[in-house]
Order: structure tokens, then C-alpha cells, then sequence
């Protein structure tokens, strides 16, 4: 049987697009596959930050300009059947929240709702915040307010640990938050404090009209795809997820917080995600995508914390790396980027019991890792 002409034409047509996909196919497959010298290293550097943290297990996610992605996991999740870690599970990421809280209020910034320099007692003068006619919104988000921390008074402590499933409202936080005195004047210090970024969670839900959870769905979770985060209600976790363990007890022993209510971290706290949604979180951050230029410039004026980087509205950097850690009973987060170095690092730690050093386990994975992929620009100088 003879082909005819126009037929032959289109035959050869489609070879040539299967052959021009499977090129490019393979040009993304080399462009994304690290080399395995460099898996060993980090998966060396992972197996050494295992034993100097005892910890359980850690998922750790890193990126890399021009080379590509390589995720992995190691230890367990579940101590109680020595479930292994894996890469797609869930987790609380503590602080790392403040960054999601940081990024709405800068929009609302953008949207001429507030002013980063007007005093906070101007929009919530019902919370009778001490010297609220001073502490600008500026002041709360770089942790410049002089407030005192509701997470070291004696009484919270004794009603959270004693009950960790207790429901906490923002209110009675601050009314714990409140009953010490400022540590010192509006402006004049630094002190990383948890009161700070719940009063800007009250904020936004009073100038949007909308809880926390549908400011962020609506700010930043639907515009970013991040189908892994969400702002849990009780002590709910999304499968798969990683048990964690603390020594924050009254007794000093070990305990499972999995299922501990975050609820008296509010906005600066209270998130759950994983790996791949704060990767592309930090990269947002990084670029400014959610905000206008002027808010990205205002983001990064930067209080210099001696020996310790400096911290921005709601952002930290330590010697290149931008970014967030997090740590809440039972995990510990940390999500970095190195713009220069083009490379980003997260990870979490299902404990957040720190070494016999003081070191915070996730911040020893951190240095390790960019000790092997940065070497000239870690975290934590030695």
C-alpha cells in the first residue's frame, strides 16, 4: 500500500514533536538530579545532626538554581510503632506562622487600611494595650513593642502545660501578656515576643471583618497553591503527619504533643504545612510576590540583633539566609533561603528538645547542611 503524500507529511510532523517532547523531557530530567556524591554528603550531614540531637526523625526539603530538588527523610515519626518519616507529612511549624501573619498585614498595608506607622492603639483601642498610643504596627511586627511575652508568665504556664488540651482565646492571652509591665520603652530594644504577633492577628481580622484562618486562605494559601498549609481548628492534623515530642512538662519527662491544642499560639504559632508548601512560601517572601515593592523594602528594615543577624517585620536573615525558624511542644521548623547562593533549605524535627548544649535541634540540621552546600556562608559562624 502506498502512503500518501499529505499523510507521510503528517506522520513525520508528529515524530518530529514526540522526538522534540522526549528531548525536553530528558533536558529537565538532567537539570533536576542531583548528583550523588552530594545526596551522600547530606544525607552524612543529616545522619551526624540524628545522633548530636537524639531526635526521633526529620524530613528535610533543599532546592538548588540549576541543579534541582532533593528531599528526604530519616529516623521516625511514631515512636510508638517506629513509623518511618516521609517526606509529604505534615507538621506544626510554630513561629514560622508570624511570617504568613507579617505577609497579610503588609498587604493591608497595600490596600490603605493601615499604616505601619500608626500607633496600634488607633485601630484597637478595646484591647487597652499599655502604651498602645506609642507602640506603633511597625514596633509589633519587628519585635520592637517592649511588651512582655504571655508565653513566660508563670501562671500560662502552669494552666498550658497542666491542660494542653485547653481552647485559649487571643484575649486571654493578652491579659497575661498584660499584667507585667513593658520591658522598656515603644522603640528603643529588641525582644522577640509572641504578644506582638497576636495583637496583629486581631488586627486583621478587624480591618478584613474575617477570621484569621480566611484573611490567610484568601491573602496567601490560594494565591500561593499551598494546598499542604491550613489553620487547624482543635488539635486536628492532616494525614500524613509526624508525631512530635517535647520535654516541656510540668514533670520534665518526655511526652507525645502531637495532639496538644496550638490555639495559645494564635498568629504566632498556630500553622501546619510541610516541606514543599514553605518552599514555596520563602520563595515568595524572597521575591515580594504578594506585596508591592515599597513593602518589600519595608519588610527588610532590619533591627541588628548582635551575634544573632537581624529581624525585619516579621522575617529574619543570619548571614545571607533569609527566612524563619519555628518551634512549638513536639516540632521544630526551619525555612531558610540564600538568594545569592541560590539554595534553600527546609526542614522539621519531630522534638523540640534541645541538645545538652541549649542548641535547638532543627538549627543543627540547618548548620550542618549548609555547612556541605554553603560552606562559606552557614548560618551559625563557628
Amino acid at each position: 500500500m502506498v502512503m500518501k503524500p499529505i499523510l507521510k507529511l503528517l506522520i513525520t510532523f508528529l515524530v518530529l514533536i514526540i522526538v522534540s517532547c522526549t528531548n525536553k523531557d530528558s533536558d529537565l530530567i538532567i537539570a533536576d538530579a542531583f548528583p550523588d556524591s552530594l545526596k551522600v554528603k547530606i544525607d552524612e550531614a543529616i545522619q551526624q545532626s540524628l545522633i548530636e540531637t537524639n531526635a526521633p526523625g526529620v524530613t528535610v526539603g533543599i532546592w538548588i538554581d540549576d541543579l534541582g530538588s532533593y528531599s528526604t527523610s530519616a529516623g521516625i515519626s511514631n515512636i510508638m510503632n517506629n513509623a518511618l518519616m516521609e517526606t509529604n507529612m505534615h507538621f506544626r511549624v510554630g513561629s514560622i506562622t508570624k511570617t504568613f501573619t507579617a505577609i497579610a498585614v503588609l498587604q493591608l498595608v497595600d490596600d490603605n487600611l493601615i499604616s505601619l506607622d500608626e500607633p496600634i492603639q488607633s485601630y484597637l483601642p478595646e484591647k487597652n494595650i499599655p502604651r498602645g498610643d506609642e507602640i506603633t504596627v511597625r514596633m509589633l511586627g519587628n519585635m520592637t513593642s517592649g511588651l512582655f511575652s504571655y508565653t513566660f508568665d508563670s501562671i500560662f504556664q502552669l494552666e498550658y502545660f497542666g491542660n494542653p488540651n485547653k481552647e485559649w482565646l487571643p484575649d486571654s492571652l493578652l491579659a497575661r501578656a498584660f499584667s507585667h509591665p513593658n520591658l522598656f520603652d515603644p522603640g528603643t530594644d529588641f525582644y522577640y515576643c509572641n504578644t506582638n504577633t497576636v495583637i496583629l492577628g486581631l488586627l486583621l481580622e478587624k480591618m478584613t471583618n474575617k477570621t484569621v484562618a480566611q484573611v490567610f486562605e484568601d491573602r496567601i494559601f490560594k494565591p500561593l497553591s499551598l494546598n499542604n498549609t491550613t489553620w487547624p481548628w482543635g488539635s486536628f492534623l492532616p494525614q500524613p503527619y509526624s508525631h512530635g515530642y517535647t520535654m516541656q512538662t510540668l514533670d520534665g519527662l518526655m511526652a507525645d504533643a502531637t495532639y496538644w491544642n496550638p490555639s495559645w499560639s494564635f498568629t504566632a504559632g498556630q500553622l501546619i504545612s510541610n516541606i514543599d508548601d514553605l518552599k514555596i512560601h520563602i520563595e515568595s517572601i524572597s521575591t515580594g510576590s504578594l506585596i508591592s515593592e515599597e513593602m518589600y523594602e519595608e519588610q527588610r528594615q532590619w533591627i541588628v540583633i548582635p551575634s544573632k543577624g537581624s529581624y525585619g517585620f516579621g522575617i529574619a536573615e543570619m548571614n545571607g539566609w533569609l527566612g524563619h525558624t519555628g518551634s512549638i511542644p513536639g516540632y521544630n521548623t526551619i525555612m531558610y533561603k540564600n538568594k545569592e547562593q541560590g539554595v534553600t533549605i527546609v526542614l522539621n524535627v519531630n522534638s523540640d528538645i534541645h541538645t545538652v548544649n541549649g542548641d535547638a535541634p532543627a538549627n543543627i540540621f540547618f548548620q550542618h547542611l549548609a555547612e556541605v552546600l554553603t560552606p562559606d556562608k552557614t548560618p551559625f559562624q563557628n
